[in-house]
């Protein structure tokens, strides 16, 4: 069964993603936006595909072509997974 994922894994897989681009320090929240930490198209099509295998199911790419913030992405992401049958959004 699908599992809705929380706003952590989403950041701690965009580190991952980023890797060097993106200084230790810097703050991913559910407020930032894609475009402050610097995320490609290329990025944010491995980041959903990370996303995919942590949540469990494929996921619809256009569902999360206009979002702007992480937190936005992760609301998308928990909307789709609920969709397929998962359980309630994962929090923080």
């Amino acid at each position: 069964m699908p599992q809705p994922i929380a706003e952590g894994d989403v950041a701690a897989i965009v580190r991952a993603q980023l890797g060097a681009k993106l200084p230790p320090e810097a703050p991913v929240t559910a407020g930032s936006t894609l475009k402050e930490l610097g995320l490609s198209s290329l990025d944010l099509t491995e980041i959903y595909f990370a996303i995919e295998e942590r949540v469990g199911t494929e996921l619809d790419p256009t569902a999360a072509a206009d979002v702007k913030t992480l937190g936005e992405l992760v609301a998308v992401v928990n909307a789709l997974v609920a969709k397929a049958g998962g359980t309630a959004p994962a929090r923080a």
